[in-house]
């Protein structure tokens, strides 16, 4: 992780849960704060405010991307799609495609 004078120590460590999450699955909050190396207050009012807002979701014992988190993803999937059919359209014009 790249830390500038910049970076806000929570978005930072925000980020670094969802990333973590994203690599692992549902996971557990002991899971979590290890892995991202924060303490287990701090992870566990990360994730509520995760939750709070849609990009998180607890089940159980167990947190996993919520539908906020879901729909970013897809909104880039669908933008990247009509990127891809876009180059595609161009190289059809090309000799040889």
């Amino acid at each position: 992780m790249r830390q500038t004078k910049y970076c806000i120590a929570v978005v930072d460590d925000a980020l670094q849960l969802l990333k973590e999450i994203s690599g692992m699955g549902p996971s557990t909050l002991r899971e979590i704060y290890l892995c991202v190396g924060i303490t287990k207050n701090k992870a566990f009012r990360i994730l509520e405010t995760l939750i709070a807002q849609g990009f998180i979701k607890k089940d159980e014992h167990l947190y996993s991307f919520g539908d906020a988190a879901l729909n970013l993803c897809r909104n880039n999937a669908e933008r990247l799609k009509k990127v891809q059919n876009k180059l595609d359209q161009e190289l059809v014009g090309w000799e040889g495609w």
